[in-house]
């Protein structure tokens, strides 16, 4: 079974592809180009089902913890990672009523916002909180939080959710990054 810290590393490079869909599809507006308003709503519930209600779950209600108990110093990094989530979340709602008011300049601006707030998110986690929690952590508690990630993982998302969200993934990002 993999550390847990590779278990986020990996959702976090999934996060990643799709804001590089995100960016493909801010620069081909910015440029005028051709893009589809029709993934518009697919990918802000990929973000949302996946990025939000699945992964930062994983992060809050197991890896956080499991790091306080070990550097109860860590609390002002990690709740400044939980305003990032928070912050994402409204971003998102933003997202989503630009989708609803069918306005492609405050969606498009919306996500602006979004791509550069995770893209910053991901870099500090990488860089380092997930290199703090390696330094803390045992591989046998390495081995334990990975069975509760998977374990919450699978009692947030069925079989057919995960599969529909990894083939959506798959098709836009082939779609919008592939060179």
């Amino acid at each position: 079974m993999p550390e847990a810290t590779d278990v986020i590393r990996r959702e976090h490079a999934t996060i990643s592809a799709m804001i590089g869909v995100l960016e493909e599809m801010l620069a081909r507006y910015v440029d005028g180009r051709p893009y589809s308003a029709q993934d518009m709503p697919g990918v802000v519930n990929f973000f949302m089902r996946f990025a939000d209600a699945l992964h930062h779950a994983k992060e809050e209600r197991v890896l956080f913890p499991a790091i306080l108990r070990h550097d109860p110093q860590s609390l002002l990094m990690l709740d400044e990672i939980l305003e990032d989530h928070q912050r994402m979340r409204v971003v998102i709602a933003d997202i989503t009523a630009a989708i609803a008011a069918a306005d492609p300049a405050a969606y498009f601006d919306a996500v602006n916002g979004y791509i550069r707030l995770a893209r910053q998110h991901i870099r500090r986690e990488n860089e380092v909180l997930l290199p703090l929690a390696d330094a803390y952590l045992s591989p046998q508690e390495q081995q334990q939080l990975a069975g509760a990630l998977v374990a919450l993982h699978q009692q947030m998302l069925t079989a057919a959710e995960v599969e529909s969200l990894t083939h959506y993934q798959c098709e836009v990002v082939d779609r919008y990054c592939a060179s």
